[in-house]
């Protein structure tokens, strides 16, 4: 086995450690400003029909009353995973099983087209938000 005998050790240093450290972050505030321009959801533009058009029969669409939001008790849960080091919460998750054929019904627009419509109601919740597990839209 050959050894080699070194000399002193070297300390590496930077010429200028802030300046390293600011073009870093500067590199790394580029990269989230232009990186999430790239992973942005497509728009074609257009407004939901419900949107720009009144549909008759509004009051007689179907309403699910989800469980009430008990946002005391979130809070202090929020504050634990806060205090862990946790990221924030966005929502809270209620399953469900809501399609075509079980919920909302159907309305048949004057131009033959047809719009399915469905009311969700969740007391103390701030927004609702909706995720689906199959969704398929067809051209127009």
């Amino acid at each position: 086995m050959i050894f080699k005998k070194f000399s002193k050790p070297t300390l590496i240093t930077m010429k200028n450690p802030k300046r390293t450290s600011n073009v870093t972050l500067a590199a790394i505030g580029l990269v989230l400003l232009f990186g999430q321009t790239l992973v942005a959801q497509i728009n074609i533009g257009g407004k939901p029909y419900s949107f720009v058009n009144t549909i008759a029969g509004t009051e007689s669409v179907p309403l699910i009353q989800m469980p009430p939001i008990n946002l005391t008790e979130l809070e202090k849960e929020d504050q634990k995973d806060n205090q862990a080091g946790l990221p924030p919460r966005f929502g809270y998750p209620f399953p469900s099983n809501l399609n075509l054929n079980n919920s909302g019904n159907w309305t048949t627009l004057d131009n033959g087209d047809r719009i399915w419509r469905l009311r969700i109601a969740s007391p103390g919740a701030l927004s609702i938000n909706l995720t689906y597990s199959a969704f398929w839209l067809p051209e127009g």
